[in-house]
């Protein structure tokens, strides 16, 4: 929905600047995706709470700038060039990185499920 377009990318932006910030500190890349996940999850459930939505319309916009798409990228590429320790190792360092969105998204849900302000 329209109204829910400013709220959802600036959750979005939040989550990834604190992405961003942890990795500028010298945090460890999956650290850094998991708790930009994880902020991003709890933020979105706080914002369909009070909007009165669903929560996954504010979440997936906060999950798509933490996507590691180059990794994905560069894991093919190497493959498809005959370099195939190299695509494993990107392929694995961008499959640990969706866990860690996911472990994030999840982590933060339940989280907001246990401490959250009850109806």
């Amino acid at each position: 929905p329209k109204r829910a377009w400013l709220p959802a990318s600036i959750i979005g932006g939040v989550s990834y600047a604190l992405y961003w910030a942890l990795l500028q500190f010298g945090t460890y890349e999956p650290l850094a995706i998991f708790l930009g996940a994880l902020l991003g999850s709890v933020l979105g459930q706080v914002c369909a709470r009070k909007m009165c939505m669903i929560a996954s319309i504010f979440i997936l916009l906060a999950m798509i700038p933490l996507v590691p798409g180059l990794g994905l990228y560069r894991c093919m590429a190497f493959l498809a060039q005959g370099m195939y320790s190299a695509g494993v190792k990107a392929g694995v360092g961008a499959m640990v990185d969706i866990v860690m969105i996911a472990s994030g998204l999840g982590v933060g849900s339940y989280s907001f499920r246990l401490f959250g302000r009850k109806r």
